[in-house]
């Protein structure tokens, strides 16, 4: 995968809060962004992924899905395989700001 292509992925995972499948990403293509044009933004999102595998650490798998932004709503409603039904839960009840806080620090693309 294109070096641009995987950072802007792990981008997006981080701002749904899909802390599996950032953590699948960096594990598959941290060859790709550890490139030296990514590099740089890559390892200043690791403080993020650290806060997010915390917080998941605390309320469960799948509690950082912004489960409470209507297009990951809906995703999670329309693709119910890319969403483990405890994933959804454990994003329910794990509280919105707190997740908020720790993804409002992501890039915007």
């Amino acid at each position: 995968m294109d070096h641009a292509v995987a950072l802007f992925k792990l981008k997006a995972f981080i701002a749904v809060g899909h802390t599996a499948r950032v953590l699948r990403l960096i594990d598959e293509q941290n060859a790709s962004l550890m490139h030296a044009d990514t590099k740089e933004e890559f390892t200043s999102l690791l403080a993020t992924v650290d806060k997010m595998k915390a917080f998941e650490k605390r309320y469960g798998a799948g509690s950082c899905i912004t489960i409470d932004d209507p297009i990951t709503a809906a995703r999670a409603c329309a693709r119910p395989e890319l969403y483990d039904p405890v994933e959804i839960a454990n994003a329910r009840a794990a509280p919105a700001s707190e997740r908020a806080s720790i993804l409002a620090a992501v890039p915007k693309f």
